[in-house]
């Protein structure tokens, strides 16, 4: 399966919300996002990742900025992405699949070494069914037992950009 362009979910302006995934299952955080909170060029932006763990009966937020940069991709069609999260850990994100109006999101997650899948929708679209496009790559495709890390009660507001939230 050739990789798709991460040009097109970088330009997507709200918060992307990660609903499931296939690597690092053991994670005690849900809640997952990533907001777009700048752009420095074209090809580097800057995202706040915010994620959420229980603390007792409610929801702790914990959140990072992390520098991402594209890198074209060895076919010189397109970009993949790269960034190192506060602990020093690398990333790598290739999009392998998403639907026409950008709805849905899979990408495939290097991380130090170990891979996974990822489906993201953007966050206006967590009311609706996941595209099939999407859920069907993301079932099939993708290898590895899934984790479910979006749930009804998660906030998806960045606090440090909506003060009184």
């Amino acid at each position: 399966y050739q990789d798709l362009d991460m040009m097109q979910m970088a330009e997507v302006n709200e918060t992307l919300v990660v609903v499931k995934r296939k690597h690092n299952i053991d994670t005690p955080f849900r809640c997952q996002s990533a907001t777009k909170t700048e752009q420095r060029n074209e090809t580097r932006y800057e995202y706040t990742l915010q994620a959420a763990y229980l603390n007792g009966t409610h929801y702790e937020y914990v959140q990072q900025k992390v520098q991402v940069k594209l890198v074209l991709l060895p076919s010189r069609e397109g970009y993949k992405s790269r960034y190192t999260d506060k602990d020093g850990v690398k990333f790598t994100l290739r999009l392998k699949e998403m639907d026409q109006d950008r709805g849905c999101f899979v990408v495939m997650v290097t991380r130090n070494g170990t891979k996974g899948c990822e489906l993201l929708v953007p966050v206006s679209k967590l009311a609706t069914d996941i595209p099939a496009v999407c859920d069907n790559y993301y079932n099939t495709t993708c290898k590895g037992e899934s984790i479910q890390l979006y749930e009804k009660n998660c906030s998806y507001n960045i606090p440090s950009t909506n003060p009184g939230c």
